[in-house]
């Protein structure tokens, strides 16, 4: 698979354009791979919002990525209303991977505490 570095812009664009407007079909199959209580302090959301990573799939195989979201009790995705792309997103066999400056300062902007999940 061919790797191409990438800023968390682009991964966010690929995503916006090629998942997104799926979202809500059943073109995509999304796991669950992380699922907690986010840091109130920091993420500045309801009362039992949930912090989630999801693996995101097109049901093709065509791309495919990991996302984080904050899920509210009402079903809505809290922050920007996006799911955001972690540090990779698959398209056709190329891998568009964040480079390691962009997610140390993604971690720094966010206050991750390291685990991928916000």
């Amino acid at each position: 698979m061919k790797e191409t570095p990438c800023d968390r812009q682009k991964l966010r664009d690929l995503f916006n354009q090629h998942l997104w407007p799926l979202w809500h079909t059943a073109q995509l199959s999304k796991t669950i791979i992380k699922d907690k209580h986010p840091s109130n302090n920091q993420a500045n959301e309801p009362f039992c919002t949930r912090s989630q990573a999801i693996d995101v799939e097109h049901i093709d195989g065509h791309c495919r990525t990991v996302v984080h979201l904050y899920k509210r009790t009402d079903g809505t995705i809290g922050a920007s209303g996006r799911p955001d792309p972690f540090s990779f997103f698959e398209l056709h066999g190329e891998l568009f991977k964040l480079t390691r400056l962009q997610e140390d300062s993604a971690r720094i902007e966010e206050g991750s505490d390291g685990d991928g999940a916000g």
